[in-house]
């Protein structure tokens, strides 16, 4: 039932467009190096800058890292999340952005 719900929010053009906003503003990555990573990501290896990032999404500016993040995913020498700060927060901004707009609609159907 959850997974049906989470699907119908989904498709809502308003939560869409509000999640990309937030992932955008807020969002952050975080690599960690595999221990194959740990022994081959040295000062001298091309991808080296991306053993250990920790940005917000709005700081990288240079798809080339994202390429480069993904190239070492692929080699299994880093892994990676990407992440909200401060998530409660946002949702329940959200969440009572959405509880005003049920009740203002409520009010005018009467």
């Amino acid at each position: 039932m959850c997974q049906y719900a989470a699907l119908e929010l989904e498709c809502q053009p308003e939560i869409r467009k509000f999640f990309k906003k937030l992932v955008k503003e807020h969002g952050y990555i975080k690599t960690e190096p595999t221990e194959r990573g740990k022994r081959e990501l040295d000062l001298f290896h091309p991808s080296y800058r991306v053993k250990k990032v920790t940005k917000f999404l709005s700081e990288i500016t240079n798809d080339e890292i994202f390429l480069d993040i993904e190239q070492n995913l692929n080699l299994g020498l880093i892994t990676f999340k990407i992440d909200l700060e401060e998530k409660e927060s946002h949702f329940i901004k959200l969440f009572e952005k959405y509880q005003k707009q049920e009740s203002n609609n409520s009010e005018s159907e009467k």
